[in-house]
């Protein structure tokens, strides 16, 4: 009995020893392979009144189903008031109207009546490139008509010739002002119009829409954010969402709220890289791009920067942005 009652002490004091440190261990196990998703979770809680930015307001997340003739996805989207926003900055048109739709169809069709191997006949909902380069999308002969709004105020009047003259010096679109007696020689045109607070320097479209579609800014919306929407305007899509981006930035979701992660969905197969990923583009986003904490990035590039490159610059048309227009619009 000495000897157990000796003994049986050792025991338990070695074994709960063991134990704890077996459950330490645990501990810490579960939270570095737990940090990632905390981080997301932490983020996907907050506010986001870190996302100011003009190129992508706030809003609330939804998505719809859309048909590619090939197969079927879920697009995801942003709801900015009755608009319904991707990538930030491009609107796919009235949220609820394509709930309805979605409602209705089961799928949105993006191919209208066209055959699957060609693209030139997908709705514009979704098309990016390539129905610009051989389809309905692309600006005859690099002519794009434009209206100005009158509401706009002086300087952003200002903004705008200024941004549509630095695309013309360098590539061969041309713009044409559509005046009254114009209006029947150019029923497809861009006007360049007011947004609501928060529906800030937003494209309708990319590529020719037809008819009419708007570029809408608000104060702020300087000349290189709307040289940037112009680019949207020719045909350009966004880089950091090109098809083969993981080759060249990582994309840190735990710093993203969840309604803006489908913002950084890669384009598909239906879609066109055109030349190299160029981080000098001015249809790039910032490395903060969506950031929960801007102090920390979103877009990670895969290795050193070339010489003088910042992400998400507004500056300058690069060089990968002038070859792209002056490969589609030959």
């Amino acid at each position: 009995m000495d000897v157990f009652s000796l003994k049986l002490p050792e025991f338990f004091v070695d074994r709960a020893d063991h134990m704890s440190k077996i459950l330490l261990a645990a501990v810490v196990f579960c939270a570095v392979i737990n940090r990632p998703y905390a981080a997301m979770a932490e983020c996907a809680n907050s506010s986001a009144t870190n996302i100011a930015q003009l190129e992508y307001p706030r809003g609330q997340a939804d998505s719809v189903v859309v048909d590619t003739g090939n197969a079927k996805k879920v697009v995801s989207f942003v709801k900015v008031g009755t608009l319904a926003i991707v990538e930030g900055d491009i609107v796919l048109g009235d949220a609820r109207m394509l709930k309805d739709a979605t409602r209705v169809e089961g799928a949105i069709r993006l191919f209208d009546g066209a055959p699957i191997t060609d693209s030139s006949g997908m709705h514009p909902f979704g098309k990016v490139l390539k129905s610009v380069l051989s389809g309905p999308d692309r600006w005859l002969n690099g002519l794009i008509p434009f209206e100005i709004d009158p509401a706009l105020t002086p300087d952003s009047v200002a903004a705008v010739r200024q941004a549509m003259a630095a695309w013309t010096k360098v590539t061969p679109v041309r713009f044409a002002e559509r005046t009254f007696d114009l209006r029947s020689t150019y029923p497809d045109f861009v006007s360049f119009t007011t947004g609501e607070d928060a529906n800030a320097c937003l494209s309708d479209h990319i590529g020719r829409r037809g008819g009419r579609q708007s570029v809408r800014l608000v104060r702020g919306c300087g000349v290189g954010q709307i040289m940037h929407e112009i680019g949207h305007v020719i045909g350009l899509g966004h880089e950091q969402n090109r098809e083969d981006r993981d080759q060249r930035v990582q994309i840190v979701m735990s710093n993203i709220p969840l309604q803006y992660e489908g913002q950084f969905e890669k384009y598909t197969s239906d879609y066109m890289d055109r030349g190299v990923y160029d981080f000098d583009s001015i249809m790039h986003y910032e490395a903060n791009a969506f950031a929960c904490d801007p102090s920390k990035p979103t877009i990670v590039p895969k290795g050193p920067l070339p010489a003088n490159v910042r992400l998400g610059q507004r500056d300058h048309l690069s060089a990968g942005d002038i070859e792209a227009v002056k490969g589609i619009y030959k």
